[in-house]
């Protein structure tokens, strides 16, 4: 793993050139005129109707979410990156803050701490603590928006003239749990995408990303811990009802296709399809423990085997745009989750349902002044195995961009 990531290192610094070859331009700019700054707060209030959750099946509170970043291009191939956020530190999949002590003062932590080598106009590297989403394309339900991870990407675009407008290639090597004793978790993937112009108002894009989760029982084992070391979903993946370790292995493999339409400007229209299968899932029995303690004398949430349980769905439609003011975009979102397609700590938090979800979402989003906008967003998600009441969950949202 370290051996892979000192390669990386050295092919960006050599495709490069050094980072040192830049232009006097670069040498004359001030320091402030290299730094931009940014950032948005979200306000939130959301309502659940949820039978036998909560003291009556009806929960109402207010959150909000405070994202701040900055950028500093220090050289023409080299760009820092931070970013704190609101939230708890020891949720990985959301950054929100309920209101509910209303005199505490609440915690910022770093969110992202990176930096980006733009070696040649084709390869990049991205290195340290980053956002996954903005980088490679993924179906929110496998991967949270909030989450970031820690480690290397590297990326190659290549940009044509013909049918084929773009083709994008990304590797990475993540460590999702960091061990003195033991062995590591780590994450391998990647992720090939060529686009295609299908006329002057249509675009295609089509993708294949395969991806290893190496040891991922350790990081399930936090979620289990007695005092919530973690503090976000349900551990929906099979485990050993003896020992709580996961049964399934996760090497997962996804085809998805993106169209885009453009025919109408006040009214572009997006689909987007996704198909996972966990090609490491286990013949062997298991049990899924939504409880913190595996081994506690309750009732599993469900049984099964890995193998009978390893595909999943996602599709999505967005008609209209929320870019300027008075613009409306209108979103509808289909999940269907068996429970071990996914690897289950990175999924969807909104839908409490981790990577065994069948449900649906809906939003209607409105554009504000200052690139900000208005979303009002439903979710109705019932387990794909098990038995549990409909969960209906809305949230009305107000997002202000600085």
């Amino acid at each position: 793993m370290r051996k892979l990531w000192v390669l990386a290192l050295c092919i960006a610094v050599a495709s490069g050139g050094g980072l040192a070859a830049d232009s006097e331009t670069e040498k004359e700019n001030k320091w402030f005129e290299r730094i931009k700054f940014g950032g948005d707060l979200r306000l939130r209030f959301e309502y659940f109707d949820w039978d036998q959750h909560y003291d009556d099946g009806k929960r109402q509170r207010f959150r909000y979410r405070l994202r701040v970043g900055m950028k500093a291009q220090m050289t023409q191939k080299l760009m820092v990156g931070v970013q704190l956020v609101s939230g708890n530190p020891d949720n990985p999949i959301s950054d929100n803050q309920t209101f509910d002590d209303g005199f505490d003062k609440n915690t910022i932590a770093i969110s992202e701490a990176y930096a980006k080598v733009q070696a040649t106009d084709f390869f990049g590297l991205y290195a340290g603590k980053f956002r996954p989403k903005k980088l490679w394309s993924a179906a929110d339900f496998e991967w949270d928006d909030d989450l970031a991870v820690n480690g290397f990407l590297q990326t190659f675009d290549w940009k044509f003239g013909g049918p084929v407008k773009k083709l994008d290639f990304n590797l990475w090597q993540l460590i999702m749990n960091e061990s003195s004793s033991g062995s590591e978790s780590r994450n391998f993937g990647g992720q090939l995408v060529p686009t295609f112009g299908l006329g002057k108002n249509n675009d295609l894009a089509v993708g294949v990303t395969y991806q290893s989760f190496e040891n991922p029982s350790p990081v399930a084992d936090l979620y289990f811990e007695d005092d919530l070391v973690i503090d976000a979903d349900y551990v929906t993946n099979f485990v050993d009802p003896a020992t709580g370790e996961l049964i399934s292995d996760f090497q997962v493999g996804s085809l998805f296709a993106e169209w885009k339409n453009k025919s109408f400007s006040q009214w572009p229209i997006k689909v987007s399809l996704f198909y996972y299968k966990n090609f490491g899932a286990s013949d062997e029995a298991g049990e899924i423990w939504p409880a913190p303690d595996p081994g506690a004398s309750r009732t599993p949430l469900a049984s099964g085997t890995g193998s009978d349980n390893d595909t999943a769905f996602f599709g999505r439609i967005q008609v209209g745009d929320y870019k300027k003011p008075g613009q409306v975009a209108v979103r509808l979102s289909r999940y269907d989750s068996e429970p071990d397609a996914i690897f289950f700590a990175y999924a969807q938090s909104d839908t409490r349902r981790s990577s065994n979800v069948d449900g649906w979402r809906t939003d209607v989003r409105v554009g504000m002044p200052a690139k900000g906008y208005v979303n009002v967003t439903w979710y109705r998600t019932d387990w794909t195995l098990g038995d549990d009441t409909t969960m209906d969950r809305f949230q009305l949202d107000y997002i202000f961009r600085f």
